[in-house]
C-alpha cells in the first residue's frame, strides 16, 4: 500500500507541475482548501481522483485515510510551489528524475493512442516504474567506471520535509520560530492540527533564498501512517524528530554560514 501511495502522489504532483506549465486553477484552489471535500478543492478532483484505485476512494463521502494523506501532501506541495518556477518536489528515493518524467510523458502518449483509461494508465506507469527500480538495482551490482562528469551521480535528490527544515534551522535566527512550530506536530495526535502546523512550516521553508526540493510523495506516506493508530503515529513522529534534530546538529556549522 505505502509504495503505491507514494507512486500515486508523485504522479499527481507531476501532472500538476506539467513540466513547467502548471495547472494553475487546481493549484490555486487547493491552496485555500484545507480538506479534499471542500468546494474549493474540486478543481483538483479530475487530476487526483481519476488516478486513485477504487479501494482508496471513499464510499461514504468522508475522505479515506489515503485520500486525506495524498491531498494534504499535494496541498503542501502547492503552497510551496506558488510563485516558484523550478519544481519544488523531488523524490528522495533512488529514482532518476529525467527518466521518470519521460516515462510519465510516454504513458500519456500510450493512453492517447490506445484509449487507455486513467486507471489503466496508472497501472502501466507503476509497472514500468517498478521495472526501472528493479533494473537500477541490477545495475548497481555491476562494476561502474569512476567518471567525474557522471551526470547520474550528480542528479539532485529531494529531502524529506523535516530534513529540509533542519537545514533551515541551522540559521540561529530561525531556530526559535521553527522549534515553536515543530513542537505541536511532534506532540499532537490530531491530524488537523498536524496538517495546519505543516502548512506554516512549508511557508517558512518557502522563504528560504536557496531552493530545497522536498519529497512530498514520501510525506504522503507518513501522513497516511500517522492515521493508523497511536503506535504507528509515534513511529512517524520519532522519524520526523530524528530527521529534524539530528541533521540540524550536524549541519549547523556549515549551513548557518550560508543562510
Amino acid at each position: 500500500m505505502d509504495a503505491n501511495l507514494i507512486g500515486y502522489t508523485r504522479n499527481i504532483i507531476l501532472r500538476l507541475y506539467n513540466d513547467g506549465q502548471p495547472n494553475k486553477a487546481a493549484l490555486a484552489g487547493i491552496r485555500t482548501a484545507t480538506t479534499l471535500n471542500s468546494p474549493r478543492a474540486q478543481s483538483l478532483w479530475p487530476v487526483m481522483l481519476a488516478y486513485l484505485p477504487e479501494k482508496m476512494l471513499s464510499r461514504s463521502g468522508q475522505p479515506t485515510k489515503e485520500e486525506t494523506a495524498i491531498y494534504t501532501a499535494v496541498r503542501l506541495y502547492a503552497l510551496h510551489q506558488q510563485s516558484i518556477e523550478r519544481r519544488v518536489y523531488e523524490s528522495s528515493r533512488d529514482i532518476q528524475d529525467d527518466s521518470d518524467r519521460t516515462l510519465s510523458d510516454v504513458v500519456v502518449k500510450i493512453r492517447q493512442r490506445s484509449g487507455l483509461s486513467t486507471k489503466e494508465e496508472m497501472a502501466v506507469y507503476i509497472a514500468v516504474q517498478r521495472y526501472i527500480v528493479f533494473q537500477k538495482e541490477i545495475d548497481k551490482s555491476q562494476p561502474q567506471p569512476d567518471k567525474e562528469g557522471d551526470a547520474l551521480a550528480k542528479l539532485p535528490q529531494g529531502s524529506s520535509l523535516f530534513a529540509a527544515l533542519a537545514r533551515l534551522r541551522a540559521d540561529p535566527k530561525k531556530q526559535v520560530a521553527l522549534d515553536r512550530r515543530i513542537q505541536p506536530i511532534l506532540g499532537s495526535t490530531d491530524f488537523s492540527t498536524i496538517a495546519h502546523a505543516l502548512s506554516h512550516l512549508v511557508g517558512m521553508l518557502k522563504s528560504r533564498t536557496n531552493l530545497i526540493q522536498v519529497d512530498y510523495a514520501q510525506l504522503a506516506q507518513d501522513l497516511y501512517q500517522i492515521q493508523l493508530g497511536y503506535a504507528q503515529a509515534n513511529r512517524v513522529r520519532l522519524r520526523w524528530g530524528q530527521q529534524y534534530f539530528y541533521i540540524a546538529s550536524n549541519q549547523e556549522q556549515t549551513e548557518g554560514k550560508n543562510n
